[in-house]
């Protein structure tokens, strides 16, 4: 929703009661100090049902006009030349339609893409839905000319320092220095920790999770689309191999998780109990419990790493680690305890393999396109049922190669696109479907979902271009672009 303040010139006592200001339901301003009753027409109905009132506030020879409207409307004002009388008309189609190089190799497009009816073997209308909902979706995108030398890509934080933090996406990308920029993958709003894979110069800041779909680049802007796990296992010194879930993982299983400094300078456990192990080299030396009701944290070293261990006893047995030497007061939390040396070796790979060529990875997902060839498979990638029925304002990122129907890996890509989709005209935001036959008609062979919602958005030189940014919540992360100067 959008708040509007239209000022005017004169004040009108007629406006105002003694407290400065008052509601007046369903009305417009004539100059003149007249008020003339609207009645909304049939057409305008669902803006009226959503319109939460219409407030004049008269103060200091000044009168204004305070109302909100739903995202995506904007008010429309004309004036008569004959008549002293002012028109605010409040429309969904404000958006004009946009082609324009705003720097060598970047250029900034928008316009309405009509879907069609042949959208509905995608997507059935909903059970209440009158059949006759539209289809016509207002889209805003960069397109990015891969072989332009001057144009890189990063994954950006709203905390470089920190794994934890969130900021608006102007800010985010105004901080980093950031030419244009898209919201990215997904993270907890309440610890305020990412969900999902960052890569930057091959280091691992946050792993991925559930095999979701991911980007990957290479700073020669060659660039790779496909749903990523990473798979570790761990090989104790003349004991079974163990098998590692999560690394630098906000994500929290039970099982055996791994944390670099990559991650930050310490680690600060996410569940009651949790038992930290540290290696140095390739070697155990020392574990410790740590206890997040009193906040405590553990270093970790930069010759090695952490191994965090949640709800395992054979894991810890496995590694000569007994768990009842550490209940209550016997092994109170913080408390480090020696560990026979043990040596260990650690083996990790991608799958695909290829994800592992690439030193900048940004994970999100659902992965939508793939080969010119519509992919989404929600449950493949553990998205619930309600994520993937739900319509909502959308963001993804896609790729345009030199041969249709080859995908990225197959056919150099020539573009990126960066794209946000917000709600059709009188109706909700896409589908993932409906998300992945739009990128298809922008011409991407491949693409991938990113956060949507009120992380949506899309900057560009200080500006966000889709939204007003008051509308817009904090992000965690994005996919920056930097332009050489």
């Amino acid at each position: 929703m959008v708040w509007w303040s239209i000022p005017l010139e004169a004040t009108s006592p007629h406006l105002s009661n003694s407290s400065g200001s008052h509601q007046l339901l369903g009305s417009v301003i004539l100059p003149g100090n007249n008020i003339q009753s609207l009645t909304p027409s049939e057409s305008s109905s669902d803006l009226w049902t959503n319109l939460m009132g219409l407030w004049v506030d008269s103060q200091n020879q000044q009168t204004r006009l305070i109302f909100s409207t739903p995202t995506g409307w904007q008010p429309v004002i004309t004036s008569s030349a004959v008549l002293p009388e002012i028109n605010i008309e409040i429309r969904p189609d404000f958006w004009r339609d946009r082609n324009i190089v705003w720097a060598e190799g970047l250029r900034w497009q928008q316009k309405y893409i009509d879907l069609n009816s042949h959208q509905r073997l995608f997507t059935p209308p909903p059970s209440n839905s009158t059949g006759r909902e539209s289809a016509r979706f207002p889209v805003v995108w960069l397109e990015i000319d891969l072989n332009n030398q001057g144009i890189s890509l990063q994954p950006i934080l709203s905390r470089p320092g920190s794994r934890s933090g969130v900021s608006p996406l102007v800010h985010v990308a105004s901080s980093t220095r950031a030419a244009a920029a898209i919201n990215g993958g997904f993270f907890n709003r309440n610890n305020q920790y990412p969900l999902g894979a960052i890569r930057h110069q091959n280091r691992w800041l946050s792993g991925p999770i559930l095999n979701r779909g991911a980007i990957a680049w290479t700073d020669q802007n060659q660039f790779f689309i496909d749903r990523l796990e990473l798979s570790q296992t761990l090989f104790p010194d003349r004991r079974e191999p163990i098998p590692l879930d999560r690394l630098n993982s906000a994500f929290i299983q039970r099982g055996l998780s791994r944390y670099t400094s990559d991650w930050g300078s310490t680690y600060s456990p996410f569940t009651p109990r949790e038992i930290a192990i540290t290696v140095q080299g390739e070697t155990i030396i020392s574990h410790q419990v740590l206890d997040s009701i009193n906040f405590s944290a553990v270093p970790i070293p930069d010759d090695g790493y952490l191994l965090i261990l949640r709800n395992e006893p054979e894991i810890a047995l496995a590694l000569g680690i007994d768990e009842t030497q550490c209940i209550g007061l016997v092994c109170p939390p913080s408390t480090q305890t020696e560990h026979q040396p043990l040596p260990v070796q650690l083996v990790d790979e991608t799958n695909p393999p290829d994800f592992a060529e690439y030193p900048h990875i940004l994970g999100a997902g659902p992965l939508l396109l793939r080969g010119n060839q519509v992919v989404l498979d929600a449950r493949a990638e553990n998205f619930s049922d309600a994520f993937n029925t739900q319509r909502a304002i959308r963001s993804a990122v896609g790729l345009k190669t030199n041969t249709p129907g080859r995908s990225g890996s197959d056919s150099p890509a020539v573009s990126l696109l960066l794209v946000v989709v917000h709600p059709r005209l009188g109706g909700p935001g896409p589908s993932l479907a409906e998300l992945a036959e739009l990128m298809k008609q922008l011409g991407a062979t491949d693409a991938l979902n990113l956060d949507g919602g009120s992380s949506t958005g899309l900057y560009l030189g200080g500006y966000l271009l889709d939204r007003p940014p008051q509308t817009a919540a904090p992000i965690h992360n994005a996919l920056g672009v930097f332009l050489s100067p």
